[in-house]
């Protein structure tokens, strides 16, 4: 892991702090990373971290106490940006990130990457759940499943907004429900940050309770 995340994104996180440090400013991060994760090998070498992940992230929210689904999130968040870093400044969904207002920022990729921290810093759970815990765990289950769902709702929006558009004869309407779906899609980049950054405080405090909870003695 610590190899693939040296060569997919340290070295073009350097190249473009060179770059910034001569004065060009041509290049955007993005573009940077693009480098590597745009290329044929750079995409499945992207998909493969994803699903290496999968293992790994299942056995720590058990020993943690979460529900294992939680332990499909990072990975599946890590996939809901691929398209962000394989596609470049693409004029459709493609090539940025749908959970941000503007695109430009990998929002899933970096709630992803907090949670491996997260998780990483929490200590196992030895002693029964409190009623906390189980809160907290249940809520961080229910914000996931939102963003996943959001998600979804954008893609299949945009997918069948356009079918409408290429199959819509000149002098017809399109759906009553065309405009208020296309409003409703519109809020998601914006509630998206929103509820990444409560995922990661609902990760950060229960790391913080876990290391609060006593231990019983050996």
């Amino acid at each position: 892991m610590a190899v693939f995340l040296l060569l997919m994104f340290g070295v073009p996180l350097a190249l473009y702090t060179l770059d910034r440090f001569a004065g060009n400013d041509d290049v955007s991060l993005a573009e940077a990373i693009r480098l590597t994760t745009g290329t044929i090998v750079g995409s499945f070498l992207y998909l493969l971290f994803a699903l290496a992940l999968v293992f790994p992230c299942l056995q720590r929210v058990a020993m943690l106490g979460l529900p294992r689904l939680l332990g499909l999130l990072v990975p599946l968040l890590i996939l809901l940006d691929f398209p962000f870093f394989v596609a470049g400044d693409a004029p459709t969904p493609f090539g940025s990130s749908i959970g941000w207002p503007s695109g430009t920022v990998p929002i899933y990729l970096i709630t992803a990457f907090g949670l491996i921290v997260a998780m990483a810093l929490a200590h196992p759970i030895l002693l029964p759940l409190r009623p906390v815990q189980r809160w907290l765990g249940a809520a961080a289950l229910g914000i996931a499943i939102v963003v996943v769902l959001e998600f979804g709702f954008v893609v299949g929006i945009a997918s069948w907004m356009a079918s409408i558009v290429a199959n819509l004869p000149d002098d017809e309407a399109p759906p009553a429900a065309f405009v208020p779906l296309l409003i409703a899609s519109g809020w998601v980049p914006w509630s998206t940050p929103l509820l990444c950054v409560a995922l990661l405080g609902l990760a950060t405090w229960w790391g913080v309770a876990s290391r609060r909870m006593e231990r019983p003695a050996v």
